[in-house]
């Protein structure tokens, strides 16, 4: 292209998300490209990934940006994983006009350095126009100018031609000084407002993903080697002392942080919801100071606690007494379990539990699902102002997990 150089290739995939029901299909469409966030970031030579989303037009569009070269590998590939993931927002309620397109992509902030070499050039320009300013032309006269310099050329091209064969020429001339109508091919010139992120992961998050998406992948297939049976008291010796031991952290973090309510998860209930609630009572457990090890102490801090098993994700939701009037903490859990056709298995005022079923027909296993819900957990709450407002500049919500205690 002349004047427009270029040495990056994007491909980008789009489609639009529908607002219903508290923007559920953007959350899931969210969950399906970290699904194939670390493959994306593999791929050889990716210079950036970048996430845009606009509010105002509903937009949900994904750059992936690589030099020329690594750009052409990957399109024989067929820009994999482009078909799966297409594929799969497509089966998502609410999402529309699926579309795919590539360009150029380029970086054009300048450095300092030319920042000011351009300046100066400008001051410069401007400073001869003004030194050299004539008065006003007579257009009748200048057009009789242009047309007495054209005509000259046009002998001279002619006998140019003639002596060197030609069928076609290239030249300049000076009077029209640069006059032409409005430059042709522009058209539909528009300006839009969105948020645009960076979500290439670094190479850490792309091991933890790529394991994390093999043991998702080890859920939906039979086990070779099952274990032997749990025995049940163990089990729950187990659970509540993890319980325990995460209502002491949750204590000290919703401290430091001046939190009311706190979403987490666990490991050892393993998707079981009634050790999941035996879980959560043990974080409530009222502390005992003068014990060797502290176990709970987090019973004024509403929270909604999520453990994955192969079969189900269960949730158990809890609501302080002093927290009820302001969190309705059936409507809580209903708003979580509504993203992914959940079930509702208990409610009262302070505890509730629900569970969401595997389906991999639809795509729905707990380990992959499970932080987009407890993002959406806090969302519920941000809405009643118990939770914080999310005014930084980094991307992550205040999510807790099981890699964010020590074990």
């Amino acid at each position: 292209m002349p004047f427009v150089k270029f040495e990056n290739i994007a491909r980008e995939w789009r489609f639009k998300w529908s607002t219903d029901s508290d923007n559920a299909s953007l959350i899931k469409a969210q969950v399906e490209l970290d699904e194939v966030l670390a493959e994306v970031s593999s791929i050889e030579g990716v210079a950036s990934v970048q996430r845009i989303v606009c509010g105002g037009c509903q937009d949900f569009i994904v750059v992936t940006k690589l030099p020329e070269k690594a750009f052409k590998e990957w399109e024989a590939n067929a820009f994999a994983p482009e078909a799966a993931f297409l594929e799969a927002v497509k089966q998502i309620p609410g999402i529309s006009a699926v579309e795919t397109q590539t360009y150029t992509l380029e970086e054009v902030k300048m450095n300092k350095k030319d920042i000011k070499k351009v300046q100066d050039k400008k001051e410069k320009e401007q400073t001869t126009e003004k030194k050299d300013e004539k008065p006003p032309v007579d257009p009748v006269k200048k057009r009789k100018a242009v047309i007495k310099e054209g005509g000259k050329r046009g002998v001279e091209i002619e006998g140019a031609a003639d002596m060197g064969g030609l069928q076609f020429f290239c030249t300049s001339v000076d009077e029209p000084e640069g006059d032409i109508e409005e430059n042709p091919g522009i058209s539909a010139v528009e300006t839009q407002t969105y948020t645009l992120e960076e979500v290439k992961l670094n190479k850490k998050d792309i091991k933890k993903a790529q394991d994390k998406k093999e043991k998702e992948q080890g859920e939906g297939e039979t086990k070779k080697d099952e274990k032997p049976p749990v025995d049940p008291v163990k089990k729950k010796k187990a659970v509540i002392k993890e319980g325990g031991k995460r209502g002491v952290e949750i204590e000290g973090a919703a401290d430091m942080g001046g939190l009311q309510f706190f979403c987490t998860s666990v490991d050892e209930p393993e998707g079981d919801i009634e050790l999941l609630l035996e879980s959560v009572k043990a974080m409530n457990e009222k502390s005992d100071p003068t014990e060797e090890e502290r176990k709970g102490g987090s019973g004024n801090i509403g929270k909604m606690v999520f453990s994955a098993g192969v079969d189900q994700l269960a949730i158990v939701a809890y609501v302080a007494e002093d927290k009820q009037a302001e969190c309705s903490c059936q409507e809580w859990m209903e708003k979580v379990l509504s993203l992914f056709g959940g079930k509702l298995i208990s409610s009262a005022k302070d505890y509730s539990a629900g569970v969401i079923l595997t389906d991999s027909n639809n795509n729905i296993f707990p380990l992959k699902i499970r932080e987009s819900l407890i993002l959406e957990a806090n969302n519920f709450l941000r809405k009643r102002g118990l939770f914080p407002e999310d005014n930084s500049d980094d991307d992550d919500d205040m999510v807790f997990g099981d890699d964010d205690f020590p074990s």
